[in-house]
């Protein structure tokens, strides 16, 4: 029994699982909550392009499946393969990113610690998510990502949680982020050519990108300096150095780590894939269908033209400036690291 898979080596793995098995396999549906060929046969243009397909049939997903005795009990049976019980000897036998240390001071794993994070945003940060969402300083947010990303938690028993909040604002803009944003990048996995390079982008913003590939930079880094938080700017290396430690970054300072490494790499495409590098390395809810659709969201994509400007032409900039004028930067800096 396998979930549906939706990155080319989850597709690779499911074809060389296929090719050996010697039982049938049967694919279910778990990391959305509608299949993606129910809601659209074509790569969607937007949120705005899917949402009405979305929200007419997901309902029809939300039933709880009926539960059968089944014929034959697997807990007594034994199973031959890998020892399961040091993970520790596992690891060394694969290619495993060692450098990259477990978090565990702040983040728990499983679906008991998925739940206490739910059940407490549901009943003390929901009222002030459309509000507070936006704000890194004051941030009610569910910080589920990680937990959807690993399976850990269905979406489907989220959003029928979130579901008896309606018709409150708070639990639609909370039901617009899980449903039509986070499948709306499961859409664009699933039909885009290539889409963990620029190439996926709509064809405004490879022209502009393109246009505008020979502008003077600001600043220039290599990966190496990106990585070990070495720039000028004070926030930009606070938000680096966090997601190392803690795999978690708001999303509203997550959007400026990633405009400011389109403007600071000698071109988009080298940028493009610096980003990739460091978010499918570090964020915990990283290498899943939003983080490379959030990546080529930072050079265009599920996004419009905006005013034509040096470096990011008419991608949406955003620069330290803005960040100043939104947030309160001093007070983001002092905080507890981990939100």
């Amino acid at each position: 029994v396998t979930d549906c898979p939706y990155l080319d080596e989850d597709r690779d793995w499911l074809e060389r699982a296929l090719n050996v098995a010697q039982c049938p396999v049967t694919q279910i549906e778990g990391n959305i909550i509608v299949p993606v060929e129910a809601v659209s046969s074509h790569q969607e243009y937007a949120a705005r392009t899917l949402r009405p397909k979305i929200t007419e049939c997901y309902t029809d997903y939300l039933e709880k499946p009926t539960s059968s005795m089944l014929p034959k009990s697997s807990l007594n049976m034994s199973l031959k393969g890998e020892d399961t019980s040091a993970p520790g000897n596992l690891l060394q036998q694969i290619e495993f990113e060692q450098s990259v240390a477990p978090v565990t001071e702040y983040y728990t794993g499983g679906f008991s610690a998925a739940k206490s994070r739910l059940d407490h945003f549901l009943h003390n940060d929901l009222e002030a998510y459309e509000d507070q969402r936006q704000s890194p300083t004051q941030p009610a947010v569910t910080q589920l990502s990680m937990y959807l990303s690993m399976g850990m938690i269905a979406p489907a028993y989220v959003l029928k949680r979130i579901e008896a909040y309606l018709p409150s604002e708070n639990a639609a803009a909370l039901r617009e982020e899980l449903l039509v944003r986070r499948e709306l990048a499961c859409n664009f996995v699933y039909y885009a050519d290539h889409y963990d390079r620029l190439s996926a982008l709509p064809d405004w913003a490879q022209q502009t990108l393109d246009e505008h590939e020979r502008d003077q930079r600001p600043h220039r880094y290599t990966r190496s300096e990106l990585e070990a938080g070495a720039t000028h700017d004070d926030a930009w290396n606070a938000c680096m150095n966090r997601m190392k430690e803690y795999g978690y970054l708001h999303n509203h300072m997550r959007m400026y780590w990633g405009k400011q490494i389109l403007i600071w790499c000698n071109t988009p495409d080298y940028a493009h894939q610096t980003l990739l590098y460091l978010n499918n390395k570090y964020f915990l809810d990283g290498n899943d269908p939003n983080s490379y659709a959030n990546a080529l969201w930072v050079f265009g994509l599920h996004d419009r033209a905006w005013k034509e400007r040096k470096v990011f032409g008419k991608v949406r900039p955003m620069n330290h400036n803005g960040l100043q004028r939104k947030i309160d930067l001093e007070t983001w800096l002092q905080m507890d690291p981990a939100q």
